[in-house]
């Protein structure tokens, strides 16, 4: 492999990453990244491959590399930088990932479709978003709206979303409003025996 291309190493280290083989894969990433420094893709890549292996500090650091590299090349580096982050700066890790995902939506001409692929993984966004807004940011001024407006948002992408039911339920207990938290809570079981116990 010494003539591979970066590519080419990629490609191998992702045949690793599939047989969980997370070191071998880890040699050939840093083997593309050797090559080609400003590689973004084998970037996020070895993110993943270090987060699996425990070293979460290495995985930020390959995360902020690839986004000064390629800011808006793919979303998911920073839904994943959000989930190792905390505070401010993973609310805005997916404050940005979605504002990416709804350019896609919109440059796709899906904007008016529902349920695709990617109105699934913005559904998750902003249940990410909006749980952020229920634990880390929660004492924020607008944390109670920034809430309920982004899991009003994943359900404008998925209605069927339990999850973003459950949060919605959750942040009616905590503000004490049980009969909005029990009608939440219904939504969630009958969610659920609609898609099969699909969350």
């Amino acid at each position: 492999m010494a003539n591979a291309t970066p590519q080419q190493l990629l490609e191998r280290a992702e045949g690793h990453i599939d047989n969980f083989e997370w070191f071998l894969a880890e040699k050939f990433l840093r083997k593309a990244l050797s090559k080609d420094p400003k590689f973004s893709k084998a970037m996020d890549c070895l993110s993943q491959v270090l987060i699996e292996t425990g070293d979460i500090a290495g995985a930020k650091e390959m995360l902020k590399k690839s986004i000064e590299v390629a800011p808006e090349e793919d979303f998911n580096k920073y839904m994943n930088l959000g989930q190792i982050t905390g505070g401010d700066d993973a609310i805005q890790c997916y404050k940005k990932g979605i504002w990416i995902m709804l350019k896609i939506k919109q440059q796709t001409q899906n904007n008016i479709s529902r349920n695709t692929p990617l109105d699934l993984q913005l559904c998750q966004a902003y249940c990410s978003l909006g749980e952020m807004y229920l634990t880390d940011a929660c004492y924020d001024d607008n944390a109670e709206k920034e809430c309920h407006d982004s899991l009003q948002e994943a359900l404008k992408h998925n209605p069927q979303s339990a999850e973003a039911y459950y949060l919605l339920a959750s942040m009616r207990i905590s503000q004490k409003m049980n009969p909005d938290a029990l009608f939440f809570n219904k939504k969630i079981l009958s969610t659920l025996a609609r898609t099969n116990g699909s969350y």
